[in-house]
């Protein structure tokens, strides 16, 4: 799970486009899936942060990158069913 500080929100366009590209960035460059993971969220956090697709420049993706942490999920957690219905 990737966690970033909140950021203000000015437009939602293209954010899964960014991500998905620091995704494929990361891993062309050989970084560990957590490392890829990381940099693929802060690319598309960014992207949130700005009005227009792609308007941020990668050294500013580097400084979200830095405040991304990832952490491993214990499947048990993700017992979505069983959550629900405990809601219920």
């Amino acid at each position: 799970m990737a966690t970033l500080p909140n950021v203000t929100p000015r437009d939602h366009t293209g954010a899964g486009d960014s991500m998905t590209g620091g995704l494929a960035v990361a891993r062309t460059q050989g970084l560990s899936v957590s490392d890829a993971l990381r940099l693929a969220t802060a690319a598309g956090a960014l992207n949130v942060t700005r009005r227009g697709r792609g308007t941020g420049a990668a050294m500013d993706v580097d400084v979200f990158r830095d405040h991304v942490e990832v952490r491993k999920v214990d499947p048990a957690d993700l017992d979505l069913e069983a959550k629900r219905s405990a809601q219920q």
